[in-house]
């Protein structure tokens, strides 16, 4: 009998994960507007906190405003990626030259062989190739926009029509209460985790702005936007988000003295948020095993890609509140936490 629920269980898991891996194309905007849908609710919670005199602004007024402002930022956003996308590849071939310089000047070390990478440079491919990757990354989410703002309309349509669908399928109250605690402190956790990872995200990417503007870097803003999604992925994104900016100084003039200094900058900019504001505002709460956050985010980025990697920790943290309420699947939250120590039933 045991056998079989552990085989069935394994069928169970193959057949989600292939489900996931084929229908990401309908899935993965879904999962992208859920979480935009946590940012719309906690900008509806800052405007509540505005007061004129003794009045608030309705609760439906505060979506429509929190709604229009994600919509208006992704709009003008999509707008100077688009222009600095295209500017991108108006200079690559000016890059390709400053590598074709710099290649030649070391060829002549017998203690790197270069013979790879010059045929790579002389076939214009080693730029082109590294640049389409992230191109591509940013395009295919901007191409899924408009399923993305359908999902995220629906969304909010039902929100208000959610709570008695619930209540229609829990008619016991216990039962109610017990979905409700769980709903709420998804919601909780989901809008806590996003506010304070938007904030130190943003106050990177703004800072690593500043830095790249200074030192004249091309399409500082570009990199600055790339350096504040990389922050969203646990552990590597924090890493990559470091060195491309190096990377783009090395191509740009082809020396190792600018790619030091934004290295040592931006490397310590990074360090000093995620080590040190980040932990202090957020604390224990996530509540997540280390080594959990490394294999989901190796499993969600052989998924979905580098948004499957960004969407690793909601989706973690969704998945630890829900089964800590079952005697059944417990056991799979306390192995998912760091501590495990997990929410107690309602």
């Amino acid at each position: 009998m045991k056998l079989d629920k552990i085989t069935n269980a394994i069928l169970l898991f193959i057949g989600f994960v292939i489900v996931l891996y084929f229908g990401k194309t309908i899935i993965l905007p879904f999962a992208i507007a859920i979480l935009i849908f946590f940012v719309i609710q906690e900008i509806n919670m800052l405007i509540g906190k505005v007061r004129f005199k003794q009045y608030t602004i309705p609760s439906k007024f505060r979506s429509v405003i929190a709604f229009g402002v994600i919509i208006l930022f992704l709009i003008m956003l999509s707008n100077m990626l688009y222009a600095n996308i295209q500017n991108i590849s108006d200079v690559l071939p000016m890059y390709q030259v400053n590598i074709n310089k710099f290649v030649l000047k070391f060829s002549k070390y017998d203690f790197v062989d270069f013979s790879m990478l010059s045929q790579n440079v002389v076939n214009g491919s080693l730029v082109s190739n590294v640049f389409g990757l992230v191109v591509d990354s940013i395009t295919s989410i901007l191409s899924n926009s408009f399923l993305i703002f359908l999902y995220l309309i629906f969304l909010m349509l039902e929100r208000s029509l959610f709570e008695a669908k619930v209540k229609l399928i829990y008619t016991e109250e216990n039962k109610y209460n017990s979905v409700r605690f769980i709903l709420d402190n998804i919601g909780t956790s989901m809008s806590r985790y996003i506010s304070l990872k938007t904030t130190t995200s943003l106050v990177t990417g703004i800072l690593s702005f500043v830095v790249l503007k200074i030192l004249d870097i091309d399409f500082a803003f570009f990199w600055a936007f790339l350096i504040f999604v990389l922050n969203f992925i646990p552990t590597i994104g924090s890493l990559v988000a470091t060195v491309f900016p190096a990377l783009i100084a090395l191509v740009q003039f082809g020396t190792f003295i600018h790619p030091v200094i934004v290295l040592t900058i931006i490397g310590f900019i990074q360090f000093l948020v995620g080590n040190v504001i980040e932990p202090k505002l957020m604390g224990n709460s996530l509540n997540i095993s280390p080594l959990v956050v490394l294999i989901m985010l190796a499993f969600w980025g052989l998924l979905w890609g580098i948004t499957g990697m960004i969407l690793s920790v909601p989706i973690t943290i969704m998945i630890i509140i829900a089964s800590s309420q079952f005697e059944s699947t417990k056991w799979i939250a306390i192995i998912l936490s760091e501590n495990g120590k997990v929410l107690d039933k309602y």
